[in-house]
């Protein structure tokens, strides 16, 4: 009986040294717990983003913005720590409620929400949708505009009509998600194991710690992972996550799956479109002109049916898709060289078909003219010493 115990012992210890083999350690930066929290029993991914191994951004499904993509799929994709699901879509036409913006690459842009917004150094801001908007999002690497707000500066503020939500989906008892940051630098990944209100999710994330909180998508597409294992599974395929990694090494490995393939394969387009072909317009600069500092660019239909989508190129590298129009986009130079570039939009159909092409062509210059030297005065030379004694005449004594 003594040897069977020793036995058994031994067995759960080499399969716990395999495990650490296969698995690796389990960092402190990002862990699970299931715990209660104002009386909802919820699922809580804790990404402490003090830690500088940690990393958090955001990601879109494979052909993102013309099709979703399961949950494993993605998982298997990406391979990330931990995931949640992101921000609001059309069941139909998979448009998504805010702005989505992936490795510093603004890919949509919504109208509604409050995003979680992070910056290149890894701090964790809660930003209104039209601020950052105006700004283009610029020094923030990953972001993602949900809602309603559930937080903000420690107090619930739950207002879903005057931010513009008014699904009954949203508005009703649901299957939630949400994201919430600490005082301290914490991420939080929330889901409810039930059906919630939106007061009883402010109130859940304000007993986890959260000072600032947002809701996610939820009821079907509600979803976390962590580490292997799917702690909530949601019931439909989805167009966009927010990921944790525990390594900037296994970031870095994965960093080129996180950008939509389609969204990407747009830089291999038709070039069968002369300039100027109707469908399309850019307003707010002339063509040829001399600009600097933040202009703004007034992308706008002209009697285009089918329409559905405009990318936006500075220089041939795509910068962000336009889904409503007219819509202005701040072209932010200062990031530029001095000199000539191109603006280009291009306008897709349903089917991503390219329809109308428009591009102007201007020059950037934010640097300021360098100063003319002085030209040097040459003095004639004196004549018979007269120039020399009205000289001195001048500043002699009590002349001074």
């Amino acid at each position: 009986m003594k040897g069977s115990s020793l036995g058994k012992v031994a067995c759960l210890l080499w399969i716990a040294l395999v495990a650490a083999l296969v698995c690796g350690p389990v960092r402190a930066g990002v862990r699970f717990e299931r715990v209660r929290a104002a009386g909802l029993t919820v699922n809580v991914v804790t990404a402490d983003l003090s830690q500088p191994e940690v990393r958090v951004v955001t990601a879109a499904a494979r052909g993102f913005p013309y099709s979703a993509e399961s949950f494993g799929s993605l998982i298997a994709r990406a391979q990330p720590t931990a995931a949640i699901n992101g921000t609001y879509f059309g069941q139909r036409n998979l448009c998504l409620v805010g702005d989505l913006v992936v490795e510093g690459r603004p890919i949509y842009l919504g109208r509604l929400g409050t995003a979680l917004a992070l910056t290149n150094e890894g701090r964790a801001r809660f930003v209104d949708m039209q601020v950052g908007r105006q700004t283009g999002w610029r020094g923030y690497r990953s972001v993602v505009c949900a809602g309603p707000r559930l937080i903000m500066e420690g107090q619930e503020i739950v207002s879903p009509r005057e931010e513009g939500f008014s699904d009954p989906h949203v508005l009703g008892r649901a299957r939630r998600s949400a994201l919430g940051v600490t005082l301290d630098n914490r991420l939080l990944l929330v889901t409810t194991t039930a059906t919630a209100t939106l007061t009883q999710l402010a109130r859940g994330m304000r007993a986890l710690g959260a000072h600032w909180a947002i809701n996610l998508d939820g009821g079907t597409s509600s979803a976390l992972y962590y580490r292997g294992r799917a702690m909530t599974a949601p019931g439909r395929r989805l167009t966009n996550w927010i990921l944790v990694y525990d390594s900037p090494q296994k970031l870095a490995r994965v960093r080129h799956r996180l950008v939509p393939t389609r969204y990407s394969g747009m830089a291999d387009r038709s070039k069968s479109f002369r300039r100027g072909a109707g469908g399309l317009s850019l307003s707010g600069i002339r063509d040829g002109s001399t600009i600097g500092g933040t202009a703004y660019v007034l992308i706008g239909l002209t009697k285009q049916r089918g329409a559905r989508w405009a990318v936006i190129f500075v220089d041939g590298a795509s910068r962000c898709i336009v889904n409503t129009f007219p819509q202005q986009f701040a072209w932010d130079t200062s990031e530029l060289a001095d000199g000539p570039h191109a603006l280009t939009a291009e306008l897709y159909d349903a089917n991503g078909r390219l329809a109308a092409k428009q591009a102007l062509r201007v020059k950037v210059r934010n640097q300021p003219l360098p100063a003319e030297p002085m030209p040097e005065i040459t003095l004639p030379p004196s004549v018979g010493g007269q120039a020399s004694e009205a000289a001195s005449a001048e500043t002699g004594p009590g002349r001074g």
